[in-house]
């Protein structure tokens, strides 16, 4: 598509990963006004801060550092329920043996080595100096004790058997939480949503779609957006079969990424999860909430006054990925972001909100 600058700039990357979601897009599926632009992850997520992108597949942690410059598109990310494939830490010595030196990290990533960081300090006590190169596997391991890389570059380093000892960041979190891990979040400029509020709707829409009809066609084992030639059919096939797309139970592994993140000083705090409204109508809990000790919470409270009210509720609504800041609670049996909604276990809601209001501080 040729560049104009009333049109949507959309950043997109170019791994293996996103293939399924831009064939939908690319395929027909984007609205008119579309101009895509390339870029690995960290440099897509400085183009979005520096206000030359309208929306983008970024890191997940980009939007955490800056929650009051953007808003997510729901329903919609990059994730893993266990092991992810293309995020790996490749080294000389098992795990549990790496040696304190300086680990090399790919520059093309910010969520991942934020991810490795935390792994590192929670789960093996360790603080490793993380070190950013250019250097390829091979030339980094030979001055490293360890290379962290993603993408395509660590699809390629899995197949040609680079490393002996290689360590999937997904299913390492996984092992730790039990939870899914979510490497990239659909996000967009507030200032573009503002602006360009119609055609980011539409946008964010046609994202939904394509997840979809990816989703189904990885159901089926058919994947008609090919792939790298290098990359054996087995291997892709098992990779997008680890994937997740969603952002449903992934929020509640993106919650506490951002808590830990706090922890360790690379976010001053884990924000809030704020979407677009792309059917008009605001986010709304739709269920009855009985009170919890001498607190209530009545029918009709948007839920940014409930969190003002009573901030313990805070973990329970960003465990079921609510927008805190645009719903209301009313008495049917669904969350609706605006023309997606998202099912929920009412009874797992409620008992968590009540917990949390009956807990004396």
């Amino acid at each position: 598509m040729t560049g104009h600058p009333s049109n949507l700039r959309v950043g997109r990357i170019p791994y293996a990963n996103l293939l399924p979601i831009f064939h939908g897009l690319e395929g027909g599926g984007a609205p008119d006004g579309v101009t895509f632009v390339d870029g690995h992850p960290s440099e897509l997520n400085r183009k979005l801060r520096d206000g030359e992108l309208d929306l983008s597949p970024s890191s997940s942690i980009e939007y955490a550092v800056r929650p009051d410059r953007y808003l997510l598109c729901p329903g919609i990310s990059l994730s893993s329920r266990r092991r992810v494939m293309s995020v790996l830490l490749l080294s000389n010595v098992p795990l549990r043996e790496l040696p304190p030196d300086p680990i090399a990290v790919t520059g093309n990533s910010d969520t991942s080595i934020t991810l490795l960081e935390i792994l590192l300090r929670e789960s093996l006590g360790r603080g490793n100096l993380l070190l950013r190169t250019e250097l390829p596997p091979k030339a980094a391991l030979r001055r490293y004790p360890a290379h962290l890389v993603i993408g395509d570059e660590a699809i390629r380093a899995a197949v040609d058997g680079v490393a002996p000892h290689v360590t999937d960041l997904g299913e390492w979190w996984w092992r730790e939480t039990g939870k899914p891990f979510v490497f990239a979040l659909w996000i967009a400029a507030r200032s573009a949503w503002d602006e360009r509020r119609d055609p980011l709707s539409r946008l964010a829409a046609a994202l939904l779609t394509a997840k979809r009809s990816a989703q189904a066609s990885i159901r089926r084992r058919e994947y008609p957006w090919g792939g790298p030639d290098w990359i054996p059919p087995g291997f892709r096939d098992a990779y997008w079969r680890s994937l997740s797309y969603d952002l449903e139970e992934e929020a509640e592994g993106l919650s506490l990424f951002y808590r830990l993140a706090a922890k360790i000083g690379r976010i001053p705090a884990a924000p809030p999860l704020r979407f677009l409204e792309i059917g008009g109508g605001s986010a709304v809990v739709k269920c009855g909430i009985t009170p919890g000790g001498d607190a209530m919470i009545d029918k009709g409270m948007k839920i940014e006054d409930v969190l003002r009210r009573y901030p313990q509720t805070i973990p329970v609504f960003e465990r079921f990925g609510i927008d805190c800041a645009q719903c209301q609670l009313s008495e049917f049996e669904n969350i609706e972001h605006g023309a997606k909604v998202h099912r929920i276990d009412l009874a797992e809601l409620l008992k968590g909100l009540n917990e949390s209001l009956a807990v004396k501080g």
